[in-house]
């Protein structure tokens, strides 16, 4: 639930203030197992639920003004208020009534943010000069109540600047930038602070009839969650914990990034390469420690990924003698994936595609799409997607627009899930939504308009915190 208030005068200025509200309520989050150990014949139940809520209230205000001799400056200040629920049971039982083992984790949350970001730009004929700073100030006070009771003070914060160039000469085009990264983390007598070097520089060439040639460097920091920081542990069943770690570390990402795109009549194609180098990313270690699998996140020693993706395609073409009839794009991407941790070392590789089609004739439309989606290797785990295929008819006039169609129509499920593949502890998950299976959909539109016509100014600028900063129990 938003309010907005915009004041525009076009050319000089724009103010955007907005107050969002964003709740959320899940209470039904519930897992019913059947287990045994492999090769016998013995089995006990296992029940979970979890039940989460938040609330957030959030003040966005923003500012652009512009200046004599091609000069702007942006400003904006985002206030967020993050209070949150979770309470999840945990029970093991042959007999529903006599359990067997009942763990009950409570945790209530608040947390505080401010985000400040001010950036100033001056053109000078061709060449545009930028520069900014941005810092980010967070408190979060957990209680962990139930079997585990503990209470969790931390503060945080992330403070960067930069400078940056930009320029052409004639078909070529540039641009390099400079910046530098402060993180700082507080929680009882752990204090921790990191600086991090973030440069970036982007390449054009326009090849003219022969197409348009990119690429990019940066470099850039991620810092740890305040979930994954706090120095806590709770129990997920009779043989995990989940454990927080004050000692985490910023960590560098490198990315390099090259794209090449071709485009004559209605015809275009973009082949791309990229590479991600992470060192000593923060991953999951998984040990054995009492008798425990404990689950607890830490900085390993590298994660790096390869990807290619080729896309081709013609949009709008007329056919069969009618104009703008037919519009299709097809792509397929390789992706190539090693994870190396203190304790292990993985490879993967993951091919994925997708075709779409869109026939249009007069206020007509009839649309398909096939994807294989890229699964994705991080750490020790697998994340699995469903291939995703829908059909849409719809019908557009003036300001009446109605369509229908249908989501996975040659499937009766749907299906995702995550593999751990730890030695240790491999582990296999799977999710089934029947109800998406040949799902139905039916939308009527109906676009109207009254009173002046304001028109506001663009926001430029958007920082967001959506992190609860409380210990992640989905392992």
């Amino acid at each position: 639930m938003n309010l907005t208030y915009n004041l525009t005068k076009p050319d000089k200025y724009v103010f955007n203030a907005i107050l969002r509200n964003n709740l959320y309520n899940a209470p039904y989050a519930r897992e019913l197992n059947k287990m045994w150990a492999e090769g016998g014949t013995d089995y006990i139940y296992s029940y979970v639920n979890n039940h989460s809520s938040s609330y957030s209230p959030v003040l966005d205000l923003y500012f652009q003004h512009t200046l004599p001799h091609q000069q702007s400056i942006q400003l904006n200040v985002t206030g967020t208020l993050i209070h949150s629920t979770n309470n999840r049971t945990y029970k093991e039982y042959r007999d529903e009534s006599d359990p067997l083992a009942d763990i009950l984790s409570l945790v209530d949350g608040d947390k505080r943010s401010i985000i400040g970001e001010a950036i100033y730009e001056k053109s000078l004929r061709s060449m545009k000069l930028s520069g900014g700073a941005r810092h980010y100030q967070m408190r979060t006070e957990n209680e962990y109540k139930g079997s585990n009771p503990t209470t969790s003070k931390m503060d945080q914060s992330q403070t960067s600047a930069f400078f940056e160039v930009q320029d052409k000469v004639k078909d070529f085009s540039y641009a390099g930038s400079v910046g530098m990264t402060r993180a700082w983390f507080k929680e009882g007598d752990e204090d921790h602070t990191y600086y991090t070097f973030t440069p970036t520089v982007r390449l054009s060439y326009n090849l003219k009839k022969a197409g348009f040639l990119r690429y990019r460097f940066n470099i850039s920091p991620s810092i740890p969650s305040l979930g994954s920081l706090t120095n806590v542990e709770q129990a997920i069943d009779t043989l995990q914990i989940v454990r927080g770690n004050p000692l985490l570390k910023t960590f560098q990402q490198f990315t390099n990034s090259l794209s090449y795109s071709y485009s004559i009549n209605k015809f275009n194609a973009n082949l791309s390469v990229r590479h991600q180098y992470y060192d000593n990313p923060i991953m999951e270690s998984v040990f054995v420690e009492n008798g425990k699998l404990i689950l607890m996140d830490e900085n390993q020693r590298s994660f790096q990924s390869l990807n290619t993706e080729l896309m081709v395609g013609t949009n709008g073409k007329d056919l069969f003698g009618l104009k703008d009839f037919l519009t299709l794009y097809a792509s397929a991407g390789f992706t190539r994936s090693w994870s190396e941790g203190l304790d292990y070392n993985h490879t993967y590789n993951n091919f994925y595609y997708g075709v779409m089609v869109d026939l249009r004739y007069k206020n007509f439309s009839l649309g398909g799409q096939f994807r294989k989606v890229e699964n994705r290797l991080y750490g020790e785990t697998i994340k699995k997607n469903e291939n995703q295929v829908a059909f849409i008819a719809a019908y557009t006039k003036n300001s009446l627009q109605v369509e229908c169609g249908v989501m996975f129509p040659f499937t009766n499920n749907y299906k995702t899930g995550k593999e751990r593949i730890s030695e240790i502890a491999p582990f296999r998950s799977d999710t089934f939504v029947k109800e998406m299976g040949r799902m139905f959909i039916l939308r009527v539109g109906y676009s109207f308009e009254f009173g002046r016509r304001h028109k506001a100014g663009n926001k430029e600028l958007n920082n967001t915190d959506t992190d609860s900063g409380i210990i992640n129990m989905q392992r």
